[in-house]
């Protein structure tokens, strides 16, 4: 995922590319695709196997936060009440049909941070998942907001420092039978949580 360049206080950016720098409380609000639960044993495997070869020793994913983002923004926390509102009235009219997933890649997503900074270690699909892709750009278009559709949707498995250099790994592949509102409220002292789950069809 990409931040907006330029975003002044106030302004709305593409939540979830990178750990939180700022220390005042603001809510990350996303739409997501969460993993099947007979795909979780690979994706940890996946995890841990990176984990041993590149000697990871950052924050890692937790199990119940694994998803793969559509949409987001990153919000001031007293803000966001009124955007999950709006996200909510969107959802409720999407219709689309289940989404196949595929992760094929693990990579770090390092090209705009300083050397020693912390970046996402994440899990693509080879193919782009276009499906999934194609969903987070109806939702941007609906939402009409500040933030984006993320141009490659993928799976963060764990912020470090250390890099890990593109390369395939077992496919690891599900489909999406609904998506997912979530409100990660940082800094807030409060849970993060799932505001709404609405079906894909087919």
């Amino acid at each position: 995922m990409r931040k907006n360049s330029g975003a002044g206080a106030g302004q709305l950016v593409l939540a979830g590319f990178e750990p939180p720098s700022e220390r005042v409380p603001r809510d990350d609000l996303f739409f997501a695709l969460q993993p099947s639960s007979d795909v979780i044993p690979a994706i940890m495997e996946a995890a841990q196997l990176l984990h041993s070869e590149y000697r990871l020793s950052g924050r890692m994913q937790r199990v119940d936060r694994l998803h793969v983002s559509l949409w987001g923004v990153r919000i001031p926390a007293d803000q966001s009440e009124v955007l999950a509102n709006t996200a909510t009235r969107v959802a409720a009219q999407i219709r689309r049909n289940a989404v196949a997933l595929g992760l094929e890649r693990a990579l770090s997503f390092a090209g705009r941070k300083p050397p020693g900074d912390a970046v996402p270690v994440v899990l693509r699909g080879e193919g782009g998942n276009t499906g999934a892709a194609n969903l987070g750009t109806e939702l941007a278009a609906a939402m009409r907001v500040p933030g984006g559709a993320v141009a490659t949707p993928h799976l963060t498995l764990a912020y470090d420092a250390q890099v890990v250099p593109e390369h395939a790994i077992e496919p690891i592949c599900w489909t999406a039978r609904e998506f997912v509102l979530i409100r990660n409220r940082v800094l807030s002292g409060r849970p993060y949580e799932i505001l709404g789950r609405w079906p894909l069809c087919g």
